[in-house]
């Protein structure tokens, strides 16, 4: 994390640093770039609330965000950031600032230190807090890259991120053909161990039979993956067990892969000793545990690839779990137009309805405030048309 001392010198400075403190590059939001006295302790992106939104659910919506915020340990103070195609040049001031004055009111009832409001704008950036009230802005080149980031970690782009690869029509034709054949096997080549016509089904897949290294070879080969084994893979996400197992494995290893398989599959326990596995709880983000990063930004390739090749109306599973990946990265923004795609395949699908309910309260998980890292949401009291929070 950064050290920024937040001065009218240093404004651009700390501009420079947000998109590697979101990871993301920031377009169209608020960031809340939260401060433990006068160093930065963590930043949290929303999504800028519609046009016309009721005073009620904007209040309530900063509410919310500024409280998430708040959950990072230490925090006190904060400088709220926002990103907008609108231009100083439309009113004469930097654009949205009622909304900020909002902000800054709420965090200040909330006795937050409130130590510089930017903007940074389609024709510049600048402070809503500028004593001389010139609303002059600043040159945009003026936020460049910060020192000691020359080679700088790549920042997702959001619209990138909510793309498929390209598949081409004879390999979506022939995973369809395989995924058909095994839908019907994925349950007995996994759970028994003498069902040899459902085994020879997946003979020319690497998957034999252990659904822990089959995901392990697959998140391996990554969007290089085999369109047999893409197949296979849709297959055994159809089934909600195997499928959780998967991202359980895919999320935190194969440890706690193989556990859950054990655990929920393997052998039979008691309703209190489930209850009492920490584990059962970690898909909705009741856990401290975070997930691998690196695993989970590899498993995204995987399960885009696996989407790719899916007929359109099978790949409810896969869109569901690409969504969790990035709910479970801080990027809820991200998520969201995912659980959209789930919606339009399958509007009951089970996982998908949960991670809709998660997204819309505006939750994150417990493992993003346990270091500080970045964090991403939403407004959650500005819902779309299909009630999701974005």
């Amino acid at each position: 994390m950064t050290t920024t001392n937040v001065r009218a010198d240093g404004a651009a400075e700390l501009l420079s640093y947000i998109p590697y403190l979101v990871a993301i590059t920031p377009r169209n939001c608020l960031v809340l770039v939260a401060f433990s006295d006068h160093q930065t302790c963590g930043a949290l992106r929303v999504g800028l609330p519609p046009q016309g939104v009721d005073a009620d659910e904007l209040a309530a919506g900063i509410v919310s965000a500024l409280g998430t915020m708040m959950r990072l340990p230490g925090v006190t103070g904060v400088v709220p950031v926002v990103y907008t195609p609108a231009r100083y040049a439309d009113d004469g001031r930097p654009p949205l600032g009622d909304i900020v004055m909002l902000v800054i009111r709420t965090a200040r009832a909330d006795g937050l230190d409130v130590h510089d409001a930017l903007c940074v704008a389609a024709d510049g950036w600048g402070s809503y807090l500028d004593d001389d009230g010139s609303w002059t802005p600043r040159d945009l080149a003026e936020i460049r890259v910060p020192e000691g980031l020359d080679e700088a970690p790549s920042l997702l782009d959001p619209d990138e991120e909510a793309a498929l690869p390209s598949a081409n029509l004879r390999d979506g034709e022939q995973c369809a053909r395989r995924y058909v054949r095994m839908c019907p096997a994925a349950w007995p080549a996994v759970m028994c161990d003498l069902d040899a016509a459902a085994r020879s089904v997946f003979d020319d897949t690497a998957m034999r039979g252990d659904l822990v290294l089959f995901a392990e070879h697959c998140l391996a080969a990554g969007g290089e993956i085999t369109v047999a084994d893409a197949a296979a893979l849709g297959a055994l996400m159809r089934l909600p067990a195997f499928r959780d197992v998967l991202l359980y494995e895919w999320a935190w290893g194969s440890v706690t892969g193989t556990h859950i398989l054990r655990s929920t599959l393997l052998t039979s326990r008691s309703e209190s000793e489930a209850r009492d596995d920490a584990w059962m709880v970690a898909l909705i983000g009741k856990i401290s545990v975070r997930p691998d990063v690196d695993r989970l930004r590899r498993s995204l390739t995987l399960l885009k690839r696996v989407a790719s090749l899916l007929p359109l109306s099978e790949r409810a599973a896969s869109y569901t779990l690409i969504a969790w990946i990035y709910w479970a990265l801080g990027l809820n923004s991200v998520a969201a137009p995912w659980l959209a795609r789930v919606a339009s395949v399958d509007s009951t699908y089970g996982l998908a309805e949960i991670l809709s309910s998660v997204l819309a309260a505006g939750h994150m998980p417990d493992w993003a405030f346990a270091d500080g890292d970045e964090l991403d949401s939403d407004w959650d009291a500005f819902a779309d048309a299909d009630g999701l929070g974005f």
